[in-house]
């Protein structure tokens, strides 16, 4: 392979590490993927309010109080198991098999479901806050 023609096939794949800002493309990708639609984006959406709410601890009084950190945690948490069990399922249903199987289950390894699943969780309670 000569310099200019390794140059360009390195120029367009991306390179393990940051992507846009992201731990990686895989990560980014899925991140885009999740919120570029807004049927899609209103579900995700859904899926961290309620992880939200089932962190938040409650007073007497039945008024929910403050996020602590161990809550916030326990949030992203929830929100990163279920956005991989959920894309786990969404590939075992689809009829993949063989060589793409294997690429497809060694991208979706690269993913950090809680870089996204932090990201979401920081935006919702920044927004209601």
């Amino acid at each position: 392979m000569s310099g200019d023609t390794a140059d360009k096939a390195t120029e367009r794949q991306p390179r393990p590490g940051e992507y846009n800002g992201w731990t990686n493309y895989s990560t980014w990708c899925l991140n885009l993927w999740l919120s570029n639609d807004q049927g899609s984006y209103d579900n995700l959406m859904e899926i961290v309010r309620e992880a939200i709410k089932d962190a938040t601890e409650w007073d007497a009084e039945g008024e929910d109080l403050p996020l602590d950190d161990d809550a916030k945690q326990e949030a992203i948490g929830a929100v990163a198991a279920r956005l991989e069990s959920d894309l786990d399922s969404v590939i075992e249903e689809t009829a993949i098999c063989g060589m793409l199987l294997d690429l497809l289950t060694f991208a979706t390894g690269l993913i950090d479901y809680r870089e996204i699943a932090e990201n979401l969780v920081t935006d919702e309670l920044n927004e209601s806050a």
